[in-house]
């Protein structure tokens, strides 16, 4: 796991921010299981947001040129992992629309 701070060293911007991490095998992998695991029952979930990494990456010219604000985990090297709350209908009229 590595842990990205940003420019001023402030820290993460969330508090919901766990850390960055390789997903695609090893211990990294390991953990995110972990994570998902231990939150299971709860209304909490684990988010994965994907990062390019290195030039290398030979997905980066998809992405080149422009703005971007997702990529695709199948093109990224990293993930940044984030705890955030499901989302609850009942209480907001959801649940009688989808009953119907």
């Amino acid at each position: 796991m590595r842990v990205i701070k940003t420019q001023n060293n402030s820290g993460p911007r969330t508090s919901a921010y766990i850390g960055s991490f390789n997903h695609k095998g090893g211990k990294d992998k390991e953990q995110i299981e972990a994570l998902r695991k231990g939150l299971r029952g709860t209304n909490r979930k684990v988010v994965l947001k994907g990062r390019l990494g290195s030039k290398d990456n030979p997905h980066r010219a998809l992405y080149s040129g422009r703005t971007y604000y997702s990529v695709r985990l199948e093109h990224a090297e990293y993930v940044d992992v984030y705890i955030q709350f499901k989302q609850w209908y009942e209480g907001y009229g959801m649940s009688t629309i989808l009953d119907n």
